[in-house]
């Protein structure tokens, strides 16, 4: 049961990272995979996050300090698991694999096996982390919710799309920030402090 489900997860990246594979994409999946790396998107998310300082004061900075120690705390999660190194990278493993010549990937002696990151494949933290950030701004921001799941799906599909990662390890990246949203969402609760009624009475 178990090779048949690895069978499928190996079918359905070659499906999106070879059989998908087309200029257009390679643009608009390379910026996904790694959005920080552009400097306009890192100005543009610092205006946003000036500018949301700015306006809800208080409220913004506790919902930002909320964030980051949810976004600590899923990715050392994540990279303890990584650290088990239970499975190669699919441009490791795979025979076909389509890597966009935009993206860099680490060789040693030009061998991919030789780097530390080539069993690190599972679970994918970009995909844990930013599933996160989407589950709990869209539980604080509800109205806006399909903006924040459309980006965390694009980033989690950039993330097979490059090469670099199959698809279970995306979901289980998903799992674990849905899990951790999910949580701290309830320890919120507990504590009887509401950010989704805050933001609808401010």
């Amino acid at each position: 049961m178990f090779d048949l489900v690895l069978k499928l997860d190996s079918y359905l990246f070659q499906f999106i990272n070879s059989y998908l594979s087309n200029p257009i994409l390679d643009v608009i999946f390379v910026f996904f995979h790694k959005p920080h790396n552009h400097l306009w998107f890192i100005v543009f998310i610092l205006f946003l996050t000036s500018f949301y300082i700015y306006k809800e004061r208080r409220k913004a900075v506790f919902v930002i300090i909320f964030l980051i120690i949810g976004i600590t705390i899923t990715d050392q999660i994540g990279r303890g698991i990584k650290y088990l190194e239970l499975r190669y990278r699919p441009y490791v493993k795979e025979k076909i694999v389509n890597v966009p010549k935009t993206i860099y990937l680490p060789k040693i002696d030009a061998n991919y096996k030789k780097t530390e990151s080539s069993k690190k494949s599972f679970p994918s933290n970009h995909a844990a982390n930013i599933v996160l950030l989407s589950s709990l701004l869209s539980y604080i921001y509800n109205s806006k919710k399909k903006y924040f799941i459309t980006f965390a799906i694009l980033v989690g599909i950039s993330r097979i799309y490059v090469g670099v990662h199959y698809p279970l390890d995306v979901i289980a990246g998903a799992i674990l920030g849905i899990t951790i949203s999910y949580l701290m969402i309830k320890l919120l609760e507990k504590l009887e402090i509401n950010l989704a009624k805050y933001h609808q009475e401010a």
